[in-house]
């Protein structure tokens, strides 16, 4: 997984309003590439909502400034307190949003971490094995562990 979507599940962040035309983080981003289109849609309306009448766009394009002029600032937001405490193991896990589109399609989640798509799987196997033995991982848990 790319580190900037680690460091939003480690940091409890969801970005919210990525630009369409603009790929976004993941396996292959690399940010020193961005075209300039996107890389406006990512950084003209910050600059506006800070800058004010002091931005200058610098385009003498009509057209492109028309474009930029309805694209949404990307924010980025803390998970509340009821998102953060879902347990690794609990499969809503993977549904929490890293990366979410102005149109509000869903770019990154938990879920898409292959990391993330193998430990849930590991769990199961654990809890299998424990439910063989006669236990449920309930039961192991609350009685401190399986004792021979």
């Amino acid at each position: 997984m790319h580190h900037l979507l680690k460091f939003l599940q480690k940091s409890h962040l969801t970005i919210v309003n990525w630009p369409h035309g603009a790929s976004p983080p993941g396996p292959g981003f690399k940010y020193k590439k961005l075209k300039a289109g996107p890389l406006h849609q990512l950084v003209v309306p910050y600059l506006w909502r800070k800058l004010g009448l002091l931005y200058d766009g610098q385009t003498d394009d009509e057209e492109e400034q028309d474009s930029l002029d309805d694209v949404l600032e990307i924010e980025i937001k803390c998970w509340n307190e009821e998102v953060i405490n879902i347990s690794d193991t609990d499969p809503l896990k993977g549904e929490i949003v890293l990366i979410k589109a102005t149109n509000g399609t869903v770019l990154w989640q938990i879920s898409d971490d292959p990391e993330w798509q193998k430990s849930p799987k590991e769990m199961d196997c654990q809890q299998q094995g424990m439910e063989v033995l006669g236990f449920s991982l309930s039961e192991a848990t609350l009685c401190g562990g399986i004792k021979s």
